[in-house]
């Protein structure tokens, strides 16, 4: 959580964390790792409550927080 709100603060950095967060997440689907896979999900409230109103408003950050929404709600299902 304090790596959180580091990022609260600095919020030109909080694309690079969810680009991170995505590409774990990308990692587990494809690789069947169900155990990180639903570790990623439970954390995910609290990652976007912390993050997500710091986030800015550009197309393309809005896009992610979509897509790794999508990944959470389809992900083991894709592979």
């Amino acid at each position: 959580m304090q790596v959180y709100k580091k990022l609260q603060s600095n919020a030109k950095s909080i694309p690079l964390k969810l680009a991170d967060r995505i590409a774990n997440v990308e990692f587990c689907v494809f690789n069947s790792n169900i155990k990180m896979f639903e570790k990623y999900k439970a954390e995910h409230k609290l990652f976007k409550g912390m993050l997500y109103p710091y986030s800015s408003a550009e197309t393309s950050v809005i896009q992610m927080w979509e897509y790794i929404e999508f990944l959470f709600k389809h992900g083991l299902k894709l592979n």
